[in-house]
């Protein structure tokens, strides 16, 4: 029997409420959107999506409530073609507003307090936030939500448009002893892998088996 490879998982908190949005890749040509609420110990299954979705060019708003994701989907006949960013109601997919893209070499929009930033060619987001590009930098969802890089972390080159040939290092200050140094695990700011590494005693994730799974 051929061995079924373990999903990918990768997480981005709210940085205003207990919420995290879960996004799993795999199986292969399959990627699924969950929301995990930490106040309730509850993980609620989201929409699955045929085609992919690129995590670290896609945001979740400060309240929990709204997702802005990365798609490439090549089957999609749709108005805004087979790339493209949207913004939905976490854990689903369906489209509040989206914005056609130039292929998967662009970036993602992270949510702003600055509702006047709007991007969505001229259109108001039906939601209370503005979006901005995301910077072309490694590991820019967790820049801005505190982590920073570590001293011995390759240092970017200036003529380094794109961030890609160096292997990023970052830790978050706040998290003290119980923090862990993360580390790309594939070169560029596109890349959706990273390893996990202790840092002067990495803390272990407990409490799952009392996680609710809400099942629809």
């Amino acid at each position: 029997m051929k061995d079924i490879p373990p999903p990918r998982i990768y997480c981005i908190p709210a940085t205003e409420a207990p919420v995290i949005a879960v996004f799993r890749r795999g199986p292969s040509n399959w990627s699924h959107v969950g929301r995990w609420d930490l106040a309730e110990r509850r993980y609620e299954p989201g929409a699955w999506f045929r085609g992919r979705i690129f995590p670290r060019r896609s945001d979740l708003s400060p309240d929990g409530r709204f997702l802005s994701y990365f798609a490439h989907k090549p089957s999609a006949i749709w108005e805004y073609g087979e790339t493209y960013v949207a913004v939905s109601k976490l854990p689903w997919l369906t489209a509040l507003a989206a914005l056609r893209t130039c292929g998967t070499w662009t970036r993602g929009f992270y949510f702003t307090e600055d509702q006047d930033n709007q991007i969505l060619q001229g259109r108001q987001l039906p939601i209370p936030y503005g979006l901005a590009p995301i910077p072309v930098v490694q590991f820019a969802n967790e820049r801005r939500r505190g982590w920073t890089e570590t001293e011995d972390s390759p240092r970017r080159a200036q003529d380094d448009a794109g961030d890609h040939p160096r292997n990023a290092r970052i830790w978050n200050a706040r998290l003290a002893e119980t923090a862990c140094s993360v580390q790309r695990a594939s070169a560029g700011p596109g890349a959706s892998l990273a390893s996990v590494r202790p840092s002067t005693g990495c803390a272990s994730v407990t409490g799952w088996r009392q996680i609710k799974i809400v099942s629809r």
